[in-house]
């Protein structure tokens, strides 16, 4: 598995930018963040961050996905990218929260948005019963 590396991201604007990733494994649990930083890195050190869940199904849930309201990393692509990232480096689904559907779950209204454009864009498929979404490996 990479622990780091490089994204190719295209916003809403439609421009490309590179970013770079760090894949951080969870030292008491199956879980690994993500973090992804500006080229060159912001002043402040702060990043997007993402993190999956190892489940028991050979699949990998996102449990967590922030840009931090940081404009550098707002609408920049990055979770598009990187979902079908982890997807390929794991060799896993990685799959959404439902939207309350499961007990204890939950999905923002920003996180179905790029999990919509990921359908769009025939990366993920939704599955309307258990309101969740998937990008395969």
């Amino acid at each position: 598995m990479d622990t780091e590396g490089l994204l190719q991201c295209t916003g809403r604007d439609g421009e490309t930018r590179q970013f770079k990733y760090k894949c951080i494994p969870e030292q008491f649990s199956q879980s690994y963040s993500y973090h992804v930083y500006a080229i060159p890195p912001l002043d402040s050190g702060e990043f997007f961050e993402l993190t999956v869940e190892d489940m028991e199904n050979d699949a990998l849930k996102i449990t967590m996905m922030e840009n931090h309201k940081i404009p550098e990393y707002s609408a920049t692509g990055i979770p598009d990218a990187l979902i079908p990232h982890i997807a390929k480096t794991f060799q896993k689904a990685v799959v959404s929260s439902s939207n309350g559907v499961r007990a204890g779950e939950f999905r923002t209204p920003d996180a179905t948005k790029v999990w919509d454009r990921l359908v769009t864009n025939g990366m993920a498929t939704k599955d309307e019963e258990t309101d969740s979404y998937e990008c395969s490996a």
